[in-house]
């Protein structure tokens, strides 16, 4: 009776094909774990639950083999071939991460449906290579998604290389290969594979090809989208001495790439890597070097000597970001916390350098490169770009360095500076005022002009926000640069100053200076809430504080 009655609700009345539609909404993953007796427990359903709901939605549901084509070789065996059988003929997308090996037998007979196999293990069981091993022989007709993860393994001394024997051939459909296997599984070297490719990452693989294969391999590469590289694969390329500074063939151009990751612990070879491929510059680019006392500690050293030619994106930057932290900095052109509006029709890049300390951390803190490096670096990677926002997130710096990066981004409209040094001198941020100030001071004008009226760095600058520590020293800087590009027709629209302080000591002489150099003040402050907002008048100055 309860059956006949559901039959009538409006919901039942709905076509089959539109309820698998609905039904593709929910998750297609069902996940369990073991509780405290070892037995399995649902923890999310997904889909599965939909068949608690009544008979026909279970009938429906298992007579849907799209529904069943995820395995997850984590799951009681049970299940595992309850979806391998009323997912047949799909093809199927197999898990199978931490999963016993002895589970892999299950899927042994229905390799020829796979359409992705995510593999993850600790590849220290011996016993792991004659398991993958018939998976693997037949080859994979129907396989688009091949992801490896495992770490480093040793046989009596010597490490364990696995050839899966990855060929085109064999793969004829392979489209994403992820091998993340620390060294274990050897790299491809069927230049055909790589034609097909869309996504090629490698992180800590054995590697098995020359320099000039591994280039051959990525030229073969047209398809490529995205490409991650990582964790000595660079570093163990074997083969003769790597060339010197200018590359010794034609780089390579990957035209459609849009992602490129690379992540290597031999700066002098990120370098002379970089100068043999052609970047666009509408891909993301993250490209990070682990510094040593054996290498030039530099994002400038990772760089091309071509840089002009292969990364034409550090030309094109309209934003850029330098921060300070974890013993290295990183240098960026996608995003300077700005309140300017960026045109629809911006074409600035998305790059990331970043320089961090290499194993173990404590044996290179001596090598912090500071600052004022960082600066150089910002200087020596983005110095033809358009620059038209900086934030730059650090402790310290000379005046000199920022001197330079205020003559080599004249175009610059909104610079933000903070400084982490909160409860003691507020270095960064006074450094930065006064490289600003001596880069468009009376010293550097015309010499044959008779006119004292100086020249002004960054003219079109109108925007600063700081955050930092309220000083006396810092405030005489910021006014002493502020009057003087005042003076000389060059105000400054807005200045936003963010959580300071050690506000106490500032004599507000010096606020009021601030304040009748600069249009408009917005004040954020941890320690002195009577700092309010408003436009520059001479009514307002008596409510800023005493000194």
């Amino acid at each position: 009776m309860r059956r006949l009655w559901n039959c009538a609700l409006a919901i039942h009345k709905l076509p089959n094909e539109l309820l698998l539609q609905i039904f593709e909404y929910f998750p297609h993953t069902s996940w369990t774990r073991r509780d405290e007796f070892g037995q399995f427990v649902w923890v999310e359903l997904g889909w599965p639950g939909l068949m608690l709901v009544c008979h026909h939605w279970r009938n429906l549901l298992v007579s849907a083999p799209a529904f069943w084509r995820e395995v997850n070789l984590r799951q009681q065996t049970d299940w595992t071939t309850l979806c391998l059988s009323r997912s047949a003929p799909y093809s199927i997308i197999v898990r199978a991460q931490d999963c016993p090996l002895e589970h892999l037998g299950d899927i042994q007979s229905h390799v020829h449906r796979l359409k992705e196999f995510h593999f993850s293990n600790d590849m220290s069981h011996f016993s792991l290579l004659p398991v993958l091993g018939p998976l693997f022989d037949g080859g994979m007709p129907l396989l688009e998604t091949l992801q490896l993860t495992g770490r480093t393994t040793q046989w009596r001394g010597c490490p364990i290389r696995i050839n899966l024997q990855i060929t085109s051939d064999r793969f004829p459909s392979l489209q994403v290969l992820a091998l993340q296997a620390s060294g274990t599984i050897v790299v491809p070297q069927d230049l055909s594979l790589y034609a097909q490719l869309h996504k090629l990452e490698l992180d800590g693989c054995f590697p098995q090809l020359s320099l000039d294969g591994f280039l051959n391999a990525l030229a073969a590469s047209t398809q490529l989208e995205e490409l991650h590289l990582s964790w000595g694969v660079l570093a163990d390329l074997p083969g003769a001495e790597w060339p010197q500074h200018v590359p010794y063939r034609t780089p390579v151009s990957l035209p459609r790439l849009r992602d490129f990751l690379l992540d290597e612990y031999r700066i002098d070879r990120i370098s002379s890597f970089l100068a043999h491929l052609l970047l666009p510059p509408s891909a993301a680019l993250f490209i990070q070097g682990r510094f040593s006392d054996e290498t030039t500690n530099t994002v400038d050293a990772m760089l091309p000597p071509n840089r002009s030619t292969t990364l034409p994106a550090l030309s094109l930057a309209a934003n850029a970001h330098l921060t300070i932290q974890d013993g290295g900095y990183t240098i960026g052109c996608d995003d300077a916390r700005s309140r300017i509006d960026i045109p629809e029709n911006s074409q600035s890049p998305q790059a990331t350098f970043k320089l961090a300390p290499g194993n173990p951390v404590s044996r290179f803190w001596n090598l912090n490169p500071g600052l004022g490096q960082g600066l150089d670096d910002l200087v020596h990677a983005l110095g033809p770009s358009p620059l038209r926002r900086l934030c730059v997130d650090g402790t310290a710096g000379a005046v000199a360095a920022w001197e330079r990066v205020f003559r080599a981004f004249p175009l610059l409209e909104d610079f933000t500076v903070v400084d982490r040094a909160y409860y003691r001198d507020a270095r960064n941020v006074t450094s930065a005022f006064r490289g600003l100030h001596a880069a468009s001071s009376t010293a550097h004008a015309d010499p044959d002009s008779d006119s004292d009226s100086g020249t002004v760095a960054c003219p079109n600058l109108r925007e600063i926000r700081v955050e930092g520590t309220g000083t006396t020293e810092m405030f005489q800087a910021m006014r002493d640069c502020f009057q003087y590009r005042r003076d000389r027709g060059a105000i400054l629209e807005s200045l936003d100053v963010e959580g300071m302080v050690g506000w106490a000591d500032v004599p507000s002489r010096l606020v009021r200076d601030i304040s009748a150099a600069v249009k408009t003040i917005r004040t954020t402050t941890n320690d002195m809430s009577e700092w309010e907002r408003g436009q520059h008048e001479n009514d307002h100055l008596d409510r800023w504080p005493e000194g």
